[in-house]
Parts: C-alpha cells; structure tokens; sequence
C-alpha cells in the first residue's frame, strides 16, 4: 500500500512555519494503518514542500506499509512547474520476474 499527496495537514510541529493545519483524518489513518512516513527531514537542514505568503510546511506526504519501507532507496524532494508545491519523489526496489523465459528464441 502506498498512500501519497498533498494532504493540507500538518501533523508535527516540527513540519512547518506559522500556522499548524491539524486533520484528524490523516492522524486517523496513521493510527489506524500505522503506515511508515517514508520522508524524513535532516534535522539539520529544514526542507519544506509548500510556501505561502504567511509560512512553509510538509504537506505532501508519502506513506507506505512495513514491508515496502523496507524496499526504499530513496526520497527526494524536486521542483515543480506551474505550483505552489515541491514534488515528493520516492525510489523503491521491486524484484521483478525476468522477461526472458517469455519470449521465444526462434530455436
């Protein structure tokens, strides 16, 4: 399970500048599915996804069970075209099956 997007929701004081924009509904879902929050900030280095005039924040959010945490190799943030926004990019290892069984040699 994957679970991303902007979320308009604040969870952490930690995640943001002014405001907090608090959702019950997203605490809900961490509580209730208790999926793994795959981007974590250098503490060091506060790095935000959203700006506005009255403050910065993490918004946007990728979530994903256990097992595929496990799987991760890495999480960035990028700059995107046309928004408010950064865009949150997420790399995981997927063992795929090889195609090469599949396809006929002709022999």
């Amino acid at each position: 399970m994957i679970i991303g997007g902007d979320f308009n929701s604040v969870p952490y004081q930690t995640d943001r500048t002014g405001y907090l924009n608090y959702s019950k509904v997203l605490d809900g879902i961490v509580r209730g599915f208790e999926p793994q929050h795959m981007w974590r900030a250098d503490p060091l280095r506060t790095i935000f996804t959203h700006y506005s005039p009255i403050g910065a924040s993490r918004i946007d959010r990728i979530y994903t069970t256990k097992e595929l945490s496990d799987k991760k190799i890495g999480v960035e943030t990028v700059a995107s075209a046309f928004t408010d926004h950064k865009s949150v990019v997420m790399r995981l290892y997927v063992d795929a099956p090889s195609c090469d069984g599949a396809r006929d040699s002709g022999k």
